[in-house]
């Protein structure tokens, strides 16, 4: 790579959406998890005490969870994201062959490929691990143009080993 490809970007309760289901699927798809188990819980009250009313509580909380659960995943989201930094918070930065570089008004910090143990991609999103669960973020948003964005994309595969 010849220059340094440049960020700028703000991780939006959007966003933020993204990377909660990248980063813990199984939180993320509660909302599918729970009603199912909800509903075999009350198939196996039933087939054990052949009484409908141990069916109708379970299976139609169950319903009623599935129904709403995009509208309550968006609500826990939305309250995750308002205790964070993120909506003050403008990440700056650029990648080149050697580290990501992040920079702020007062200070940079370079952070190695080689200090990077893996990556996970969503839709439009890269997390980069440097820890078991500490990554930095980059959205599409962040970069200029789609073709950027594939160069980042390919940039990241060839200097992060593993990729989830």
């Amino acid at each position: 790579m010849d220059q340094p490809i440049p960020f700028r970007g703000q991780i939006t309760p959007e966003i933020y959406g993204l990377i909660q289901s990248v980063n813990s699927r199984l939180v993320y798809h509660l909302g599918t998890i729970v009603p199912i188990v909800m509903v075999v819980y009350g198939l196996l009250l039933f087939a054990f005490r052949r009484q409908a009313e141990f069916l109708f509580v379970p299976v139609g909380t169950a319903i009623v969870i599935f129904l709403l659960r995009k509208l309550l995943r968006r609500i826990f989201l939305q309250l995750k994201y308002n205790g964070t930094f993120y909506d003050e918070f403008i990440f700056i930065g650029e990648l080149n062959d050697e580290a990501m570089v992040l920079r702020d008004e007062k200070d940079q910090l370079e952070l190695p490929w080689a200090k990077m143990q893996r990556f996970k991609t969503g839709p439009d999103l890269l997390l980069l691990y440097k820890g078991s669960s500490t990554f930095h973020v980059l959205h599409r948003s962040f970069f200029a143009s789609s073709e950027v964005w594939e160069a980042v994309q390919g940039l990241v595969r060839s200097k992060i080993a593993k990729g989830a």
